[in-house]
């Protein structure tokens, strides 16, 4: 069952997004010829959206340039209590969020900069309030 929550501001407030991979062959060499220490590299997960494009292959954020759609896996992680966010990375503030990500914010922030969002700015209160500016953004939750 889909539903659908009424667009809202989302502020993006990193400045700069900068994404990493790791190959194993390179970590394997290092290791072999002794220059550099050992590093642990992921093992990639299976591609559930083998027709979208995935930003990494340990995290579940994929992208549909042509729909301008992101897709984030996740689970619940609050369905009581108060809530701070909708939304946050596995393992930092789940007991304030309705849903955890199995995706780091700043690859989220790369899937929304991929479909042409514009980064917005964070409310400002210093010296006058100012509300939090950005892009409107549809929310769709599927689960089974």
């Amino acid at each position: 069952m889909n539903r659908l929550l009424p667009p809202c501001p989302v502020a993006h407030s990193l400045v700069a997004v900068v994404l990493l991979a790791v190959l194993p062959g390179l970590a394997a060499a290092a290791q072999e010829s002794g220059s550099a220490p050992a590093v642990a590299v992921p093992t990639p997960r299976p591609d559930r959206h083998p027709d979208l494009i995935r930003l990494s292959p340990t995290d579940d954020v994929w992208v549909d340039r042509q729909r301008r759609e992101v897709l984030v896996g996740g689970g619940i992680a609050l369905d009581r209590g108060v809530i701070e966010v909708f939304a946050c990375p596995r393992g930092s503030k789940e007991h304030e969020a309705v849903v955890a990500t199995d995706a780091p914010a700043r690859l989220v922030h790369a899937a929304l900069l991929a479909i042409g969002l514009e980064p917005g700015a964070p409310v400002s209160y210093d010296p006058d309030y100012v509300p939090a500016r950005g892009p409107l953004v549809r929310v769709r939750v599927r689960w089974q």
